[in-house]
């Protein structure tokens, strides 16, 4: 689901958090990748791809 079928606003929005080169692993796929995370409000909106009108308050450069 993406944010923009929650019905909000960007304004509605919270805290919004960018984490660049972060390590995803998800055991139910068997998957383990490098991509960007977008957080808003504490919850993640998009994984890999920059959500349309998204400004992050903060980045994080998780690549180490």
């Amino acid at each position: 689901m993406r944010i923009e079928d929650w019905g909000l606003g960007i304004e509605d929005w919270g805290l919004r958090i960018e984490i660049k080169n972060g390590r995803v692993i998800n055991p139910a796929s068997d998957s383990d990748s490098r991509a960007d995370l977008f957080l808003a409000d504490g919850k993640v909106v998009s994984l890999g791809t920059r959500p349309g009108g998204f400004r992050a308050d903060r980045t994080i450069d998780a690549s180490g």
